[in-house]
């Protein structure tokens, strides 16, 4: 999936009403989607970026700004002290020990 439709998909899906576009909105934002597809229009602003930084920053709003990711790829293991990274790639899911 575009990364522009990805990010109207997660505007409209805010749990919070008040934060998700209106109709109108989302029509005009749809119209200008087929616009860049057909005539090369640019993507509009409330498209353009990173779907995963658009949820850190929501994630942010309602946490502060020192909340903890726990969707992180890194996990610290303490009763060894060692840092453990988790790497996912297709079905397989393997553990390295990084360096220090």
């Amino acid at each position: 999936v575009p990364e522009p439709y990805m990010m109207l998909a997660v505007l409209c899906s805010q749990i919070e009403p008040d934060q998700r576009p209106s109709f109108e909105k989302v029509l005009i934002l749809c119209e200008t989607l087929y616009l860049h597809i057909e005539h090369g229009v640019a993507v509009p602003a409330d498209l353009q970026g990173s779907t995963v930084q658009l949820y850190r920053s929501f994630k942010e709003k309602m946490y502060g700004q020192n909340f903890k990711d726990v969707d992180s790829c890194t996990q610290v293991n303490t009763s060894k002290n060692r840092k453990v990274i988790i790497s996912v790639s297709g079905d397989d899911i393997s553990q390295t020990e990084a360096e220090k």
